[in-house]
């Protein structure tokens, strides 16, 4: 299941300028990466940014959840300070810690467990319009929080339980008008998998597009009513047998691209082969039409541990996780455990070009998200680093990754029928 990390491939012309680290360093580098900051912890979880502040979440554990019972919360940082700067914390021990910036001034986090909000499942509301000090509001009890995401525009928030069947299936929309008394405003149920998450865009109609990702597949909703989201298309994981379990997406800002990351934590290969099955790859669908999404092809892990370990290993895998598109453009920055951060061009989808990697030692990477023109990373091992990314040559062009396979070439086998739940993210019960 494991194999040889494959290396960036570049043109001649070009391998002097990007350059990686030599193999068996600790560090996998290519040069135009410079890492700027770095604050290191365990736990690290998402991240969100409100324009000028980051928000850092972190878990109560390393690897998996109550290693750590009483660590957990949320980290500010100062991006606009050079290097980032540390200007405030969230004591707030829990599973999970997922984050997001519902309007200026407004952080909530969604825990299956917390010692700040309600005891079980929730979400839980802070003011932060004082970075420095930051102040807890209000929580609100949901049927499942494994992930959350700010509806933009609105005070609502889509909380998700994790699309495998957590909390009967069940997506809670929050109202965050009073902050300090939250409301569940409706629940949505797309399938009885349920949205693992769900990601927000608009696109060139200026309509607002909700992507829910989960057991059952990719569905795309219009959301010109948030508490209603109006189903346009579907994709079914189980006609696409590449795509073990979607995790989540990431909407190219002109609203054309849509990549949906299949977290496979039940086997994947890390030698950008697809050797098991392709599982754990980057996904490509051009949504120009958002009722005919339309397949491009996959990219597969390209680096990772050698050995794919236990399927509640995390420490071994090398699938892909957390991504985002920097603002107006395809480039793509997207986490792969194991496998560090890698950088994408996506210009031509059908052609996607990775323009630079970082795998820290001992990486085991949650999320890569691009923000105020840095890379941001939060690991479960390494806590936050923040990387600087040098202008990469426009001629010639990168080649295309040797980690891609167009839709015509991807091949379709069996997968297995029955899905067990991750020992990471299946929630334990709560006493």
């Amino acid at each position: 299941m494991g194999g040889i990390p494959r290396r960036l491939t570049v043109l001649a012309l070009l391998a002097s300028l990007l350059p990686a680290t030599p193999s068996g360093a600790a560090e996998d580098r290519t040069a135009n990466l410079t890492v700027t900051m770095r604050l290191p912890y365990n736990g690290g979880t998402e991240l969100a940014s409100d324009g000028r502040y980051i928000y850092a979440g972190q878990w109560n554990g390393k690897l998996d959840r109550f290693e750590s019972p009483r660590q957990g919360g949320v980290r500010i940082f100062d991006s606009q300070a050079t290097p980032p700067r540390l200007v405030g914390t969230i004591a707030c021990a829990g599973t999970d810690i997922d984050v997001a910036i519902a309007r200026p001034g407004l952080l909530v986090i969604a825990h299956h467990r917390s010692a700040c909000g309600v005891p079980k499942n929730g979400v839980t509301t802070f003011d932060v319009s004082n970075p420095a000090k930051p102040r807890r509001l209000g929580s609100v009890a949901v049927p499942s929080a494994h992930t959350l995401t700010a509806v933009p525009g609105t005070n609502y928030v889509y909380v998700s339980p994790g699309g495998l069947q957590n909390g009967d299936g069940q997506t809670a929309i929050v109202d965050v008008t009073n902050a300090a008394k939250p409301r569940v405003a409706k629940i949505v149920r797309p399938d009885e998998w349920g949205c693992h998450d769900t990601t927000f865009a608009r696109n060139l109609r200026d309509v607002l597009l909700g992507v829910c990702t989960g057991g059952d597949g990719v569905r795309i909703w219009d959301m010109t009513n948030p508490l209603a989201p109006k189903q346009i298309s579907a994709v079914s994981t189980w006609d696409n047998q590449e795509i073990f379990f979607a995790h989540g997406s990431a909407i190219s800002p002109d609203g054309t691209v849509l990549v949906v990351n299949d977290e496979a934590y039940y086997g994947h290969s890390c030698d950008g082969n697809g050797s098991f099955g392709g599982f754990g790859s980057l996904h490509i669908y051009d949504i120009t039409q958002p009722e005919a999404p339309r397949y491009v092809g996959a990219i597969r892990p390209p680096r990772g541990a050698k050995a794919f370990g236990r399927p509640d290993d995390v420490g071994t895998w090398c699938t892909s996780h957390q991504l985002n598109f920097a603002p107006n453009s395809r480039r793509l920055v997207n986490a792969w455990f194991s496998g560090g951060i890698s950088v994408w061009d996506l210009t031509i989808p059908s052609m996607p070009r990775e323009e630079a990697h970082y795998v820290g030692q001992g990486a085991v990477v949650w999320t890569a998200h691009w923000f105020n023109d840095r890379i941001w990373v939060n690991d479960l091992t390494r806590g936050v680093e923040v990387l600087q990314l040098s202008p990469v040559p426009v001629v010639p062009p990168l080649p295309v990754s040797p980690a891609f396979t167009p839709a015509s070439e991807v091949r379709r086998r069996p997968r297995p029928v029955d899905r067990p739940a991750p020992k990471l993210y299946c929630p334990l019960p709560v006493a």
